[in-house]
């Protein structure tokens, strides 16, 4: 009878009161034993519209259909809970990393938004999904369910941000208050977000070969802002996704317009999320971003930083094959600050290799920083990977850089990153600069 008294009569799952008693006791072992545990908010999208249009049997029929989508992507260890009429919670024991409640977090949307038959016809079902880990966004049982909840609020009220792991940094509440976030929704609404371009410069020739395209946000007062503003909180609100397919959008369009303006040898570089590349939509979303812009695949560059790689290693370089196959190209981000691992320089489908700024910040008075880019500039060609260094200020950095065979380089010795429409411009300087250089 108590074991009754804790389950939901529809799907079988655990109610509020067995849900209660379940996490606590989940906490309880989390604590004991130092592990970490996870709790998944989830909200059913369109439920109230299919019971107002197919009545409370089909209603009925969703539901339980998704609680056994949702249990066929748990493990053993997980429980399940029906929380009211459109909302379940997974308790996830055990867990290594945010990136983990993440991935399992996904694979359940995925499940979740496969089509269902109700009344012979073809139903889309969507969902949000927030998550808190225990302890670190809640010690207690109404901070942890609060948190999740949250998190999944502001997953339903951001376009495609369907999974959002709660932040305390976003100071978020139920009802939008937060200014910030309620500017950077309305911005993502009204497409606020632009690129500006950072030349890439061929060391040997002096021509524009490429442009690394950098975020910025039109703030409609505040005026034009970088992305240490306001990139965090972003990724605090899930909204990243939504951005980077904008950005990708942009980035076409620029690819289409250099074409336009004889600059069709230009690639055009942006960087990429791990949320972006392991959504499974990504791939196909992608493919119909360039099918719809016309823009020529082989001349759009995908950055990765090792940090995002390590995450999912063989999951990445599924997608990154794939996208491979597409004729995109990937250079690898930042390469020497994070943890190096020679292995993705074999197994990736890498082209280029990004010498951090940090590494040219000093250049030629620094011996480390001599040593650390001779190597990665001496490996890269050995592996057959072009090399962009990143961050060149000075002409004795690029003189340097140079020397040591380095083939490109990006930096404000050349150029900030400009508005695409400066561009004509600046090729027409370095034209003349170069002139200069050949008579002098």
């Amino acid at each position: 009878i108590l074991q009754l008294s804790n389950r939901d009569t529809l799907t079988g799952a655990l109610n509020r009161a067995g849900f209660r008693a379940h996490l606590e006791r989940a906490m309880d072992r989390s604590q004991r034993y130092g592990f970490n545990s996870a709790l998944l908010y989830i909200n059913v999208d369109q439920f109230a519209n299919v019971n107002d249009n197919y009545g409370e049997a089909d209603g009925d029929l969703m539901i339980k259909t998704i609680s056994r989508r949702l249990l066929n992507k748990m493990r053993s260890t997980d429980s399940i809970a029906r929380l009211g009429g459109d909302e379940f919670a997974v308790v996830l024991e055990d867990v290594n990393s945010a990136a983990d409640v993440e991935s399992i977090a996904e694979k359940m949307l995925t499940s979740i938004s496969a089509p269902m038959i109700l009344s012979e016809q073809q139903v889309a079902v969507e969902a949000s999904i927030g998550a808190a880990i225990y302890p670190a966004d809640g010690r207690e049982f109404s901070d942890l369910v609060d948190n999740a909840r949250s998190a999944m609020q502001q997953a339903k009220s951001v376009p495609g941000g369907k999974f959002i792991h709660y932040s305390e940094r976003l100071h978020f509440d139920l009802a939008g208050t937060n200014s910030l976030a309620a500017e950077l929704r309305n911005a993502v609404r009204r497409n606020q977000f632009e690129l500006h371009y950072q030349p890439r410069i061929d060391l040997h020739n002096g021509q524009l070969v490429g442009l690394e395209a950098l975020l910025r946000w039109n703030h409609p007062e505040r005026g034009l802002l970088g992305p240490g503003e306001f990139l965090s909180t972003c990724e605090d609100m899930g909204l990243m996704k939504t951005i980077g397919y904008q950005v990708i959008q942009h980035a076409c369009s620029a690819l289409v317009w250099l074409g336009e303006q004889g600059m069709r040898h230009v690639d055009v570089a942006v960087n990429i999320s791990f949320s972006q590349i392991q959504d499974n939509r990504f791939l196909e979303i992608v493919k119909d971003i360039v099918s719809r812009s016309g823009a020529d695949a082989s001349k759009l560059e995908f950055e990765l930083t090792e940090s995002t790689i390590l995450k999912s290693p063989g999951a990445i370089k599924a997608r990154m094959d794939e996208l491979r196959r597409l004729g995109i190209s990937f250079s690898l981000d930042d390469f020497g600050t994070g943890f190096s691992q020679l292995s993705h320089l074999t197994e990736l489908p890498i082209s280029a290799l990004k010498i951090d700024a940090c590494f040219v910040r000093d250049l030629p008075h620094n011996t480390h920083q001599e040593a650390v880019c001779t190597m990665i500039i001496e490996m890269a060609h050995r592996l057959g990977m072009l090399v962009v260094a990143e961050g060149a200020e000075t002409h004795e950095q690029i003189e340097f850089l140079r020397a040591s065979k380095c083939q490109q380089v990006q930096g404000f010795y050349y150029s900030p990153a400009i508005p695409l429409q400066q561009l004509p411009r600046f090729v027409k300087e370095q034209q003349f600069k170069r002139r200069e250089r050949l008579f002098s």
